[in-house]
């Protein structure tokens, strides 16, 4: 799974491979306390982030490259800065670590 996601002038990009990666409830283990009203991005930070995400699948389909695999890509538009950060696999998460399999049994 190529996960993706913005909001203002910020972007994230990752890809999940589950018995691989660490999964979303790693990465974010709190429920983000989302905005009822929505949220505000302009067209080119959804187009920048669409396109990065195009080629991340592109990577994974063809092998041509090294897809971002425990890595979150986060971008910051207003500055103009990307990072990488490695994401970190909790070994007692409750979706994929090793108590997912015993609990869910």
């Amino acid at each position: 799974m190529v996960e993706a996601a913005m909001d203002g002038m910020e972007a994230y990009l990752t890809t999940i491979i589950p018995g691989v990666t660490p999964c979303l409830s790693c990465l974010f283990p709190e429920k983000p306390d989302w905005d009822q009203r929505g949220f505000a991005v302009l067209g080119a930070v959804s187009g920048t982030l669409a396109c990065l995400s195009a080629l991340e699948v592109i990577k994974l389909i063809t092998k041509f490259s090294q897809p971002l695999l425990s890595q979150l890509l986060t971008i910051d538009l207003m500055r103009m800065e990307f990072a990488k950060r490695h994401s970190y696999h909790d070994p007692l998460c409750l979706v994929c670590g090793s108590r997912s399999c015993s609990e869910n049994s």
